[in-house]
This record gives structure tokens, C-alpha cells and sequence, in this order.
């Protein structure tokens, strides 16, 4: 998201940290009274003091005074003042707190502006002098901007934030009373993603002028064309309700303003690639521009805070003060001159240290993270999963195996493992570029492996009957990455775990198919996005029925008796029974007609269930992972009540969610080159000179050089002598394992008689690019490729790293480990995964506290992220 910063241009002075001997516009607080609490106003650790005097800025919202003697403006999140001829300006606030968009009150008594010094976006109020601050709204969620008063100063119209399924949102212009309130609804969203803001009220108080998003569709487009029109503005009737578009049309119109009479109305619009100031008679509904020196708009983005800054008139009608070019100018409205406005502003910000981290990119060993489709054996004493392409098996205390022999015709993935009831045989699916997917079962102790599923496909998420004679599993489409071969024939089967005939449709649609207890009916999870069902047909895809229904779950899954039902979502894993009423059952973490207990503390990934012993008596457990780490639950623990001595004894308390689960991964070798090369006579564009330099400095050797620490000193090529140089026309790469030991001009390079000589003449070699905001793509329904083409084109381009800032994490963590481990090829990758998404969907990433933070933090670097995203 665009933060709406004032950004400074200045000399710049860098003092040692030290608090300011007072925040101007800062409420007195008890420190240590919230000591235990997130304050956007107090101290976070070591910091600087960066000061200078501005003399322009980016994105200044500014507001003239009623009497016409004063600019009050924002700059770098805290707000001035100046004489409306320009000059030095006062700083009316401080501190982290970002304020902006000052706006005076009709009788110049009030500053209204928007800050998030209570945590989120809200409107606050203070004197001109700024003094006596007090908050109007109190949103969270719903953050609020661009005040407005009423022409009497009664109340302040704003633009409010609204998500739903995306978090881009939308606005909509709400009022609230100068005393605070709740606030009053004005406007109607069109759409949860077609914006609307920038209220502007008429001066006769009637009617609430507002900028509009008019472009078709309900939706937020990227692709949009300002020169049919992306903006109206509308003006509604407060007295009637009624709404009627003002202007818009080529160009689109933004933040309407008023002549203090009230009979023009100033706004802005795009002419071909410049963004103009325009007047508009309101009696005549003519329309002409008046200045062309604006900055870029914001119509085509989106703009929470306002498509072009906040401006105004001057009180005599004469001229309009706005920013542009970095600067405030006066704009003649009769011969549309414009004079700049100088001014200069004494900038004073704490700058707190980032924090950094170490990582070692290219480790010799390390430990697998993303553990996939982890299941447990019905008798609770072996787990299988898979990761790097293969199955494996533990047990508790015991290092993993790998399951199969992996005697396979070509190279081939494996995936998805489910063990049969008995336990003595796993099913799963495999991918092979060449020959595609099939489905297959192996004995649990790696022999006989049986292909079930001959039929080349895309298939996942095989399961047992409960008489083990049968399979029920998933075949989905192909993708741009495996191919679209072979993926038409989508749906859930079922076959026999022989594979003594061919397998047969049950149902077009459905994820996650798991047979019921009686073997007769088959479970499949329905919807996604905008609610998610547990329905259950027969085995020919009649009778259906629909058991639950959720509007964020993620996984729902029986238990193999029936009785219970595990559920995760928004990452967080509960279990509940499962009730038959006739009806559909709404399941959901807060729901009050059932018992329902968390049992994750941060995050439960491929929920399933096992007995906790090996026996069909055994009570029932539930079990699932977080990375390398593997969980597990007794039903008895979570509900206390299930072993009580006898009716009307009382339940213990419910545990806490599980904080510590059991490691099962194990160590993998990073894939390294062995042996030595030397790419001779290319022109070598070198990171001499650019600033960077590795640890210790660079090692000079004859106008060749290498970083210090690479080899012994004195050992290898080249001969002591100058400094690097930044390009070598005839140059030499030596190349040892992974690491480059040597550059240099090849007539000055020693080369020894025994490596690999690779002559590039004619060929310019860089360093390798190293892209921070990538998104690479991934494969569909977990079934990953053995080659994936944008991984292979961002590398032919130069790429040899990647940062992807949102992917989904099962898919990129898995294939960062298969890059790292030679399995497939393409840059070195660094990801995010999934994003920690602000809207209203299943994959919410929920922050209500600090602990909700940091539980999102430690789910993500289980699964192998240093970097996340908060969208």
C-alpha cells in the first residue's frame, strides 16, 4: 500500500540518536503505564536524528485559513504553518505519528487532520497553534482520511475504508459530529472495490460534492484508461438524498473546491499526459482549464488518501493555492498565472534502525522445512510425507527413510502419501514431466510397488475405504507450467486399490475425497473463496448430501468413525463433534451450539486423524504439521468432559493450543558443482566500483581480483598488483565449485593446465541480477513440475536470484528446497509464501495483538520464509 508521505528534498544533517526535548502536538502519556501495550508514539530501540531545512516537498496536502493569512500544510507526517505569502514555516506537530490532510474549521478556531497516532487512521482536532489535540473517530478496521467540514462547523464528512474479499477496498463519505460519535453513512458504495472520497461540501450547505470511480464493472482494474474517464465527481442532496454526476468524462474530475461564493467549482483532469487545474461555472455548466504545471494524479491506482492532494482558495476568490512540482503555488484564476510559493521548514525525525538478519544463502547442509501432505498410520506409530520429491517415513525418535526404491522408469516426483486401514500399504500419486501422473500403492515398508492409475493424468489426494479395497482420488487440469496434456478429464474417482478395473467418475467437482465410515458414501470439500461445504454423495455421485458449511475453513475432516470433525481456518486448527441435525450445520471457531476447541497455537497444516494406539479401541487423536515439526492432540485432552468418571462430573478446564510440536524432517545436502572452470575472453562488467565490496575488501592480484577469504593469501592466479577495475575488456572468470576464486585480464591470469577452459569471446558478462520483487509462478494443486519455465527464463535472462514477495507457500517453499537441493533448476528463490492478506477471505492473516503477529511470524519462518508480507 502507498503510504501518503510528504517526502523532503534537502541538505541533509544525521545527528547521534537522542529524544527531542518535546513532541509538539503530542498527548501527555504514562510510559510505563503501557509499557505492555503497541504505542505508534513511543521509542522502538536505537534510532537517529535526522534533521535538515526543507524547501520542497512530495504529495503536500495544504488548507488556507478563513481570514486568508495563513497556509497550514503537511510535510514527512507532521503538519506547519506559514504566512499565505510564504516564508519560514512553524511545526505544528511531531513524533512518530503521521498526520496529514490539515483542514481549518469555517471560524479558522479548529485544525481538523488525519493521523494514526491512536493506531490506526483516524481525524483528530486541535487548535492553530497546535495545542489541545482531541480525537473525533475512533475506527480500527475501518480507517478514515480526507476531513471536510460543514459549512456551519458542525461536522466533519470523511472518506471510510471499507474491505470485504479483497484488500484494496473501497471508500464511501461518512459524517461524524466535531464531539465524536459514531458517525453517520452519506454515500453508497457502488461496489466493495470501486472507489469513492475526496468530499467536498457546498458552501450553502445543501449539497456534498465527492470524486467517484466510474469505470465499468464491479471490480478494481489495473488496466484502466484516463482518457476515456476513469473519475466523475457527484454531488448529493442532503436534504433529498438525491444523486446526480456533476462532470467527468475524458480525462476523468478529482477533488472539487469551491470559490468562496460558491458559483465555481475548481477540479482536476487529465489532458493526455498532463494533470490540469479546471474550473467549472455551476450555473452555466461551462468548463476551461486554468493551469497545466500539476503533478501526475492517481486515477489509474489505487488512491485511499486522495487522487491529487488537498488544496484551496483564498478567501477573496482570487487565486488557489496548490501543491505541485514540489512547491505550493498561487494560481491566478482569471489569467491562470501561477507564482510559486517559497517556503522553508525545519524537518526534525526520529529514524529508527532497521532490523537485519543474516542469511546464509547457499548453507552446505540444511534442514527440510517444507514438509507436505504429512499423514500419520491409523495405529498412531508411523508418519509419511512428502518433501524434495520424494516420500518418507518416520517413526518417533527414528531419522526418515525413504519410503519407495524410486525404480521408475524416468525421473519422477512423488507425493501425497495415505496410508491404508490396516497400515501395511501406502497409496500416492506421482509426476513425471515425460510420462505425466499416476496413481500407485507400495507396501509401508517400501516394496511392491503397484501402479493403480495406468491412465496418464494430474492426479492428488488419494484415500482408502475403510475395508482398504478401494481408492477414492483427485484428478485436476493441467497448468502453464505441467502442461494442459492430459488434464481433461477432471473430478473425483474412485478405483480398486488392485487396480483390477478402471477407475470410475463420482462427481465433477470437490477437493480433499475421503470415504465415509460405512465405505458406501464419499466426502469432498465444495467451494473455496466465498464459503467452503463438507457435502457427501454415493459412490456414483447421487443423494447428495450437505454436512457443514463454513465461510472460512480451509480443511474439514472427519474422523473415521464419524463422530468428530477437525476444521482449520484462517491457519488455526479446531475440532468440534460432528453433528447430524437433517440440516446443514454452520462450523465455524465461534460458533455456540457445539463445543469447539482450538488445538493450534500457531497454525495447523494437513489436519488427519489416527488412533493413539494400535487398537480399533484406542481413543482418537488428531494430528498435523507446521513445517519441519509434526503435532498431535488426544481427544480426551482437548475435551476433558470425554473421560470423566461418570454424568454431571465436572470438566476440566481445555488445554491450551499446541506451542511445541516433534522435529521429523531431516538434512539435505545443498547441490553444488564440483571441479574448476575458466570462462576466457568475454568482457567482464565487475562490482568494482559500484560501492559494494565483500567482507574484508577486495584482494588484489595483477589487475585481477577476487574477495578476500576465498582462497589462502598468496595461492592461486595472477600476481600482485593494482586495484580492480570495473570492466575488463579481454577478461578471465575462474570458477571453483560454486564460488567465482579469480577475475582478471586473461593475459595476466595464470591458468592451470588441468580444468575446463571455456572460450566467450564476443559474449559480456555481468553479475548476476538479483530481483527483490519477483513473482515466478508455481504449479496448481500441489503436483510440482520437475522444470518450470519461468524459473528456467528468469535464469537464461541473468536472474540467478529471486525474491518472490507472494506465492502460495506450500507451492514456492516446496520448490525453493528442490532448487536448493539440484532437483530443479533455475535461480536461487527466496519467498514470502502466501501473503499475510488484510481482507476478508479465508486466508485472513488475523492481527488483533502483538501475539497474533508474532504466531503469523512463527508459522512463516517455519516453513523456510526470512521475509514476509503484510498486503
Amino acid at each position: 500500500m502507498r503510504h501518503p508521505l510528504s517526502l523532503a528534498a534537502a541538505i541533509l544533517t544525521v545527528a547521534a540518536a537522542a529524544p527531542l526535548p518535546a513532541q509538539i502536538g503530542q498527548p501527555a502519556q504514562d510510559t510505563a503505564a503501557g509499557a505492555g501495550t503497541w504505542d505508534v508514539t513511543r521509542s522502538l530501540g536505537p534510532s537517529k536524528t535526522l534533521a535538515f531545512e526543507a524547501t520542497e516537498g512530495t504529495w503536500m496536502n495544504l488548507d488556507v485559513s478563513p481570514d486568508g493569512e495563513t497556509v497550514v500544510f503537511d510535510l514527512l507526517g507532521d503538519l506547519y504553518a506559514m504566512p499565505v505569502e510564504g516564508g519560514e514555516a512553524t511545526r505544528l506537530t511531531s513524533g512518530p505519528a503521521f498526520d496529514f490532510q490539515p483542514r481549518y474549521s469555517p471560524d479558522g478556531s479548529t485544525i481538523a487532520f488525519t493521523s494514526d497516532r491512536d493506531g490506526a487512521q483516524n481525524i483528530w482536532l486541535m487548535d492553530p497553534d497546535g495545542s489541545d489535540l482531541r480525537q473525533v473517530t475512533e475506527e480500527g478496521d475501518r480507517e478514515v482520511n480526507s476531513p471536510a467540514w460543514s459549512p456551519d462547523g458542525e461536522y466533519i464528512f470523511v472518506r471510510k475504508h471499507f474491505v470485504e474479499r479483497r484488500s484494496l477496498g473501497a471508500g464511501e463519505v461518512w459524517m461524524y459530529h466535531r464531539s465524536g460519535g459514531g458517525g453517520l453513512q452519506v454515500t453508497d458504495r457502488t461496489s466493495w472495490q470501486k472507489d469513492q472520497g475526496e468530499p467536498a461540501p457546498h458552501p450553502d450547505g445543501r449539497w456534498l460534492y465527492y470524486s467517484q470511480d466510474v469505470t465499468p464493472g464491479e471490480q478494481f482494474e489495473y488496466n484502466k484508461d484516463p482518457y476515456a474517464g476513469i473519475y466523475a465527481i457527484l454531488r448529493r442532496d442532503l436534504v433529498t438524498g438525491e444523486t446526480e454526476r456533476v462532470t467527468g468524462g475524458p480525462g476523468g474530475a478529482i477533488t472539487p473546491r469551491f470559490s468562496p461564493d460558491g458559483r465555481l467549482m475548481s477540479f482536476i483532469r487529465r489532458d493526455r499526459l498532463d494533470t490540469e487545474l479546471w474550473l467549472r461555472d455551476l450555473e452555466t455548466g461551462e468548463e476551461w482549464p486554468v493551469w497545466d504545471g500539476l503533478e501526475r494524479d492517481m486515477q489509474e491506482i489505487w488512491a485511499i488518501h486522495g487522487v491529487y492532494t488537498q488544496y484551496d482558495w483564498l478567501p477573496d476568490g482570487s487565486a488557489i493555492v496548490i501543491w505541485a512540482q514540489g512547491g505550493m503555488w498561487r494560481v491566478d484564476v482569471q489569467t491562470g498565472e501561477a507564482a510559486e510559493i517559497p517556503f522553508t521548514a525545519h524537518v526534525e525525525q526520529t529514524v529508527h534502525e532497521g532490523l537485519r538478519y543474516a542469511v546464509d544463502v547457499a548453507p552446505e547442509t540444511w534442514r527440510v522445512r517444507m514438509l507436505r501432505n504429512v499423514t500419520t498410520r491409523p495405529a498412531g506409530d508411523l508418519v509419511a510425507y512428502d518433501a524434495l520429491g520424494r516420500i518418507w517415513t518416520t517413526s518417533p525418535g527414528e531419522e526418515p527413510t525413504r519410503l519407495t526404491r524410486g525404480d521408475y522408469e524416468t525421473p519422477t516426483f512423488e507425493m501425497a502419501p495415505a496410508f491404508s486401514p490396516d497400515g501395511r500399504r501406502v497409496a500416492f500419486t506421482t509426476w513425471s514431466d515425460a510420462e505425466r501422473g499416476r496413481v500407485r500403492v507400495v507396501g509401508a515398508d517400501g516394496r511392491g510397488t503397484r501402479t493403480v492409475v495406468t491412465e496418464p493424468g494430474h492426479y492428488t489426494e488419494p484415500s482408502w475405504s475403510p475395508d482398504g479395497a478401494w481408492l477414492v482420488y483427485r484428478s485436476v487440469g493441467g497448468d502453464g507450467i505441467r502442461g494442459r496434456t492430459f488434464g481433461e478429464n477432471t473430478g473425483i474417482f474412485v478405483v480398486p486399490a488392485d487396480g483390477s478395473a478402471e477407475p470410475r467418475k463420482v462427481r465433477d467437482d470437490g477437493r480433499e475425497p475421503r470415504f465415509d465410515a460405512g465405505g458406501d458414501r464419499v466426502y469432498v470439500i465444495t467451494g473455496g473463496g466465498a464459503g467452503t461445504r463438507l457435502v457427501s454423495t454415493d459412490l456414483h455421485g447421487g443423494d447428495e448430501v450437505v454436512h457443514l458449511e463454513s465461510e472460512n475453513a480451509t480443511q474439514i475432516v472427519p474422523s473415521p468413525d464419524g463422530e468428530w470433525v477437525a476444521f482449520a481456518e484462517r491457519y488455526h486448527a479446531y475440532v468440534m463433534p460432528f453433528p447430524r441435525s437433517g440440516r446443514t450445520v454452520t462450523l465455524g471457531p465461534n460458533v455456540t451450539a457445539y463445543p469447539v476447541a482450538r488445538i493450534s497455537r500457531d497454525a495447523g497444516m494437513y489436519l488427519h486423524w489416527s488412533r493413539t494406539a494400535a487398537s480399533p479401541d484406542a481413543g482418537w487423536r488428531i494430528n498435523w504439521s507446521l513445517g519441519p515439526d509434526y503435532f498431535a492432540r488426544e481427544l480426551d485432552e482437548t475435551f476433558a468432559w470425554l473421560a470423566a468418571a461418570g454424568p454431571g462430573e465436572a470438566a476440566e478446564e481445555t488445554p491450551e493450543p499446541e506451542a511445541q510440536g516433534r522435529p521429523i524432517s531431516f538434512t539435505a545436502e545443498t547441490d553444488r558443482p564440483d571441479g574448476t572452470i575458466a570462462l576466457t575472453g568475454a568482457r567482464i562488467i565487475t562490482m568494482a566500483g559500484t560501492g559494494w565490496s565483500p567482507p574484508g575488501g577486495w584482494q588484489p592480484e595483477s589487475r585481477s581480483y577476487r574477495p578476500v577469504g576465498t582462497r589462502e593469501e598468496g595461492a592461486g592466479p595472477g600476481l600482485p598488483g593494482a586495484a580492480p577495475e570495473t570492466v575488463i575488456e579481454n577478461g578471465t572468470i575462474l570458477i571453483e565449485g560454486n564460488r567465482i576464486a579469480a577475475i582478471g585480464p586473461t593475459a595476466a591470469m595464470t591458468i592451470p593446465n588441468d580444468i575446463e577452459i571455456i572460450d566467450v569471446s564476443g559474449k559480456t558478462i555481468i553479475p548476476g541480477l538479483i530481483d527483490v520483487h519477483a513473482h515466478v509462478g508455481g504449479e496448481s494443486s500441489g503436483i510440482l513440475a520437475q522444470a518450470s519455465w519461468p524459473l528456467m527464463a528468469n535464469l537464461a535472462y541473468g536472474v540467478t536470484t529471486s525474491h518472490d514477495p507472494s506465492n502460495d507457500t506450500e507451492t514456492v517453499f516446496s520448490n525453493i528446497e528442490l532448487l536448493r537441493a539440484g532437483e530443479k533448476l533455475g535461480p536461487r528463490l527466496f519467498s514470502t509464501g502466501t501473503i499475510l492478506y488484510g481482507a476478508e477471505t479465508p486466508f485472513k492473516a488475523v492481527v488483533k495483538d502483538y501475539e497474533d503477529a508474532l504466531a503469523h511470524l512463527r508459522r512463516m519462518k517455519a516453513v523456510g520464509a526470512w521475509s514476509v508480507k503484510s498486503y
